[in-house]
């Protein structure tokens, strides 16, 4: 692990693996414990950049505003930081809004692109959402009680009834502790406000978009003032849609091996679930 400054900003980050590079984008709140149930899965395949983005986990945390497009720029920073041109990216939930920015305003860096559980436009209940979570945050600071609330919006009903289920909510809520109040309402203000829609037709990336069928937070079909995932990949260019059946809003944690394969398969063969959808130079 080490820290690279980006625009004045310490971010953490960690380089481990072996073969192409692989860029991940974490979820709000998470930082890239975010990723650690499949970034073990995917290292002996790609050279893994797991990082935390401005304002979360180890990562400085200046004071507001911060802008999704920001996010994208210092993701491209952290490349050229490293000395590398165009990798393939794994962006979920909040940190697939980032990949869509980063994907659109900088085509020549992102070769293949894999996005979950992810919405480009938020919808009525997804903003009222947010308005709790901020409730919370403000009556009880980023501690069990945050972390509580999101679990039971985060993962299936089925998962809560499995043994793994403790230890997740466990490390869900470490991570959240991390997180500053104040920026955590900033940030869900942010999501609110933020349409991406203008992005997507701009991707000229292939683009495998991700969703547990039972998501709940970033639902497959958004209310009709929201564009979900379903509605995100008939916008996008070049585009599939996988969907994870029986999964909530964090199947990276409720299925990593599954969700690993995924973006393993689409990334490097060109393949979705033994399909081949991709050339060999799509992309690349």
């Amino acid at each position: 692990m080490a820290y690279a400054t980006i625009n004045n900003t310490s971010l953490w980050y960690e380089v481990a693996g072996q073969g192409p590079h692989l860029l991940q984008l974490h979820g709000l709140g998470l930082g890239h414990a975010n990723f650690a149930p499949v970034t073990p899965l995917l290292r002996p395949d790609f050279t893994v950049i797991d990082y935390d983005m401005r304002g979360f986990g180890d990562s400085d945390k200046p004071p507001a505003p911060y802008s999704i497009e920001g996010w994208a720029d210092e993701a491209v920073g952290l490349l050229d930081h490293l000395g590398l041109d165009a990798v393939d990216v794994h962006g979920t939930s909040f940190g697939g809004m980032v990949g869509i920015v980063m994907a659109a305003k900088y085509p020549d860096r992102v070769k293949r692109l894999v996005i979950g559980c992810c919405m480009a436009r938020y919808d009525s209940l997804a903003i009222l959402n947010k308005k709790v979570w901020k409730a919370m945050a403000t009556a009880t600071g980023m501690g069990e009680e945050v972390a509580n609330l999101i679990a039971s919006q985060a993962f299936s009903r089925a998962f809560h009834d499995t043994d793994r289920a403790p230890a997740q909510v466990a490390a869900m809520g470490a991570a959240f502790k991390k997180n500053d109040p104040e920026l955590w309402k900033h940030f869900c203000d942010l999501l609110c406000e933020a349409d991406l829609t203008g992005y997507l037709p701009q991707i000229t990336a292939p683009v495998l978009v991700t969703s547990g069928d039972q998501d709940i937070m970033t639902p497959v079909d958004s209310g009709p003032a929201g564009v979900g995932t379903r509605e995100m990949v008939r916008r996008l260019p070049n585009a599939w849609l996988t969907l994870l059946e029986g999964c909530g809003h964090l199947h990276l944690v409720e299925r990593p091996e599954e969700s690993a394969k995924l973006v393993r398969d689409f990334i490097l063969d060109g393949t979705i679930n033994g399909e081949t959808v991709l050339g060999e130079t799509d992309g690349r």
